[in-house]
């Protein structure tokens, strides 16, 4: 049997402040896989570490770090 996609939570770590919207979160999600949700205290702004936790469904084939550029000038 292949597993093609497995369920897993992502961390994006030192997430500038300033981008810390649903939309942002959205568009950073679409760029790495097919997302599910985004953790309740990321959505609420609980967590003081700048990191976002979403869960998405990532291909076993895909590398398990991967970077992405943040600008801070609204753009991603």
């Amino acid at each position: 049997m292949v597993v093609p996609k497995l369920p897993v939570w992502v961390m994006l770590f030192m997430f500038p402040n300033k981008l810390w919207e649903m939309e942002t979160f959205e568009r950073v999600r679409s760029i790495l896989e097919t997302p599910i949700k985004v953790d309740g205290a990321t959505i609420r702004g609980i967590d003081t570490n700048a990191e976002i936790l979403v869960w998405m469904e990532v291909d076993v084939e895909y590398p398990l770090t991967v970077k992405i550029l943040v600008k801070h000038d609204d753009q991603i």
